[in-house]
């Protein structure tokens, strides 16, 4: 009796690709400790409930991506059967809806708009997951989102400063956006899809990642200087940036940029990026 049901667990678990994105929950937590600092603390339950929105939130759009990268794309492997799929992203933007709904209209909206950009993303005839411009963009807010639902969930609405704050955070996936594009050339190649390694080549990526990086510091610098307030937001961009610039020119002397390195890199650089939301935890309750 155990087997199956551990099996049908493990398959959700595939679909919605949670290993993928786990971490990324981290996001909304930062939220969360941005909204109780500015509101005087936080009500658990309400904690836990963004904390679910953003985990609805991350597998109806990871399903999605799937489903329809399996439907319409040159996609050769298909894990499992499309109706499965379809079913569980349905499954998960209903509940999210349902969720949000009861937590606070802002939110719905917050997950309504990233239900919406998923969609364009990846269903044809739109597809923007062929733009290379559009699919940085599109994935790199989509996770800024989840910093506004963190905040949300806890202030019951949005702030200029959290929306600057997720203006932050849309530009520092951008660099992660890129590495992820190199890591997965070969596979959106197979799949008819262009990104900025395939189109433009390893040098032209190479700089997009560097003056991405260079985005992010000015960021920082102005949010330091307007609404964060803190030195410690600061150190923590600027060794992040640096020590994701010098690996990658580290790399590329040694070995050449390609898919293979760029998997490895997006490997230490999400480790890194662990460790930098970890500082910004640290910053927001100073």
């Amino acid at each position: 009796m155990k087997a199956p049901v551990l099996r049908q667990l493990g398959e959700f678990a595939d679909i919605i690709r949670l290993k993928c994105w786990r971490h990324d929950v981290g996001l909304t937590g930062l939220g969360i400790l941005y909204a109780a600092k500015q509101c005087g603390g936080f009500v658990i339950w309400k904690a836990m409930a963004g904390l679910l929105v953003a985990t609805l939130y991350l597998a109806h759009g990871h399903a999605v991506n799937d489903f329809f990268d399996y439907k319409f794309a040159q996609q050769k492997e298909v894990r499992h059967p499309l109706r499965n799929i379809a079913a569980v992203a349905l499954l998960m933007l209903m509940c999210n809806c349902l969720l949000s709904f009861c937590l606070n209209p802002s939110i719905l909206w917050l997950v309504l708009a990233g239900g919406a950009m998923g969609f364009f993303y990846v269903a044809p005839p739109f597809r923007l997951k062929n733009d290379i411009v559009a699919n940085c963009f599109i994935n790199s807010l989509g996770f800024a989102l989840l910093f506004l639902i963190g905040f949300g969930s806890i202030a019951g609405h949005l702030t200029v400063p959290s929306m600057l704050m997720a203006a932050y955070f849309f530009l520092f996936f951008i660099p992660l956006q890129i590495l992820h594009h190199i890591a997965h050339a070969e596979k959106d190649l197979e799949m008819g899809t262009q990104n900025i390694y395939n189109r433009c080549g390893p040098r032209l990526a190479i700089k997009a990642f560097n003056l991405s990086l260079i985005g992010l510091v000015l960021a920082t610098v102005n949010l330091q200087l307007s609404i964060v307030g803190k030195i410690v937001f600061m150190l923590a961009t600027l060794l992040f940036s640096l020590f994701a610039f010098l690996e990658v020119q580290r790399r590329d002397k040694c070995e050449g940029i390609d898919p293979a390195s760029g998997a490895a890199l997006r490997v230490y650089v999400r480790k890194i990026a662990i460790l930098y939301g970890v500082g910004l935890g640290v910053a927001v309750l100073l």
